[in-house]
């Protein structure tokens, strides 16, 4: 079973604080600045890995976590923090993600209006 590409949402805080999310694991980090959340996200992601190998039976029956294990062992595999990064880390601005789910529902929205649009049309001919 191959993993995807992780995706992790960049999320600039009114604080100044920068936060860096992983809802495919459930993993978020907030730190001073991105390359100080990314850097906190791939240490802990590597120790998740790890500690996942080590308790794999407790981890691979909890339903919340046995999905993890294609990544954890991806994780596992990439040889350095750089490379858990470039390959395993797509990075997503939450401008970015804001504009794909407002898009997102301005389909559904439309498919709606559509629909509704036909019921009425075809309420009126009754």
């Amino acid at each position: 079973m191959e993993a995807s590409a992780l995706r992790a949402q960049v999320i600039h805080e009114d604080d100044g604080s920068v936060t860096v999310a992983v809802d495919r694991l459930e993993w978020a980090v907030n730190a001073p600045s991105q390359e100080a959340a990314v850097r906190e996200l791939i240490q802990d992601l590597r120790q998740y890995a790890e500690d996942h190998v080590t308790r794999a039976e407790l981890y691979l029956r909890a339903p919340n976590r046995r999905g993890h294990f294609p990544y954890v062992l991806q994780i596992l595999q990439a040889a350095t923090d750089e490379r858990v990064r470039r390959h395993w880390l797509h990075f997503i601005h939450e401008e970015v993600a804001a504009r794909a789910e407002a898009a997102g529902l301005a389909v559904v929205m439309k498919a709606c209006m559509r629909s509704a649009h036909r019921t009425l049309r075809a309420a009126s001919r009754l």
